[in-house]
C-alpha cells in the first residue's frame, strides 16, 4: 500500500472516531434531558451501582464538589 493510501485510511479512521465520539455525547445529552438531569449527573449515576462509595469518593473519582 501506498504513502497516500495509508494517511487516507488513516485520516478515514480518526475522522470516523471523531464522528462516533460526537454521536456518544450527544445521546448521553439526550438521554439526559428526558431524565431530567443535566450531562454531569447523569454521567455521575454511572459510578453509583459500585457498592460503598462515599459522596468523598465520588467527589474524588469525579473531580466534583461533595456540595457540603
Amino acid at each position: 500500500m501506498s504513502t497516500i493510501n495509508n494517511q487516507s485510511n488513516e485520516q478515514r479512521s480518526i475522522n470516523l472516531g471523531k464522528e462516533f465520539s460526537l454521536a456518544l455525547i450527544m445521546f448521553h445529552q439526550t438521554v439526559a434531558e428526558r431524565v431530567g438531569l443535566n450531562l454531569t449527573d447523569y454521567k455521575v449515576l454511572g459510578i453509583i451501582p459500585f457498592e460503598g462509595l462515599t459522596a468523598g469518593e465520588i467527589a474524588s473519582i469525579t473531580g466534583l464538589s461533595t456540595a457540603w
